[in-house]
């Protein structure tokens, strides 16, 4: 992780840090595929809009994206709990719809493995999209058993610990959850939805 320093920023470094360290990932995504999930395409796309599309820092944080991805495939990995809001299958990155045709492939082949509950927050629970901004709870193995929350802000990440505030954010996701498709029918819709693009 060292040789990123200097390219990656400090935030990137420390979110990798945790998920190496988490025993469980939770994440709500409104608007976009979370990064732990997100296609080499599908992520140059988003960086290509963005300050860091040049050649050079756009491959460096693909890289660094794909490193993070790994915790996922490791022997031991953490349980993964996304939630994502239904624009999210339908939210094209880029021009060309092959890219999302694959992304949303992707989705199904990781939904399907043991320690992944990906879960849609369909288009008829929009209401609890006020919630609004992605942020992540990542609890870390023993002997921390610290729940960190990651709350992304436009251009920043702020790492909240405080147990009152995490705990509030803990019962935001269990709300998003509670209005989520189950595991299954998640799976359904993921798979119906690609079979039209």
């Amino acid at each position: 992780m060292r040789e990123r320093q200097g390219r990656i920023s400090a935030a990137a470094l420390d979110l990798a840090s945790l998920e190496e360290d988490a025993a469980e990932i939770r994440t709500f995504e409104p608007s976009m595929v979370p990064g732990l999930l997100q296609i080499p395409e599908y992520m140059r796309e988003l960086i290509a809009v963005g300050p860091a599309k040049h050649s050079r820092k756009a491959k460096t944080l693909v890289d660094f994206r794909l490193s993070r991805q790994r915790v996922l495939s490791r022997s031991d990995p953490p349980c993964y709990i996304p939630i994502l809001a239904e624009a999210v299958l339908h939210n094209q990155a880029g021009y060309d719809p092959a890219i999302m045709r694959a992304q949303l492939q992707r989705l199904a082949e990781v939904a399907r493995l043991d320690h992944v509950d990906l879960r849609v927050l369909p288009r008829t629970s929009s209401q609890y999209l006020w919630f609004g901004s992605p942020h992540l709870l990542i609890s870390l193995r023993p002997p921390g058993r610290l729940t960190v929350s990651v709350v992304d802000q436009f251009a920043q990440s702020i790492f909240v610990e405080d147990e009152e505030q995490v705990a509030a954010h803990e019962e935001t996701f269990e709300l998003l959850r509670s209005a989520a498709l189950n595991r299954v029918a998640s799976l359904e819709l993921i798979n119906e939805i690609a079979s039209q693009s």
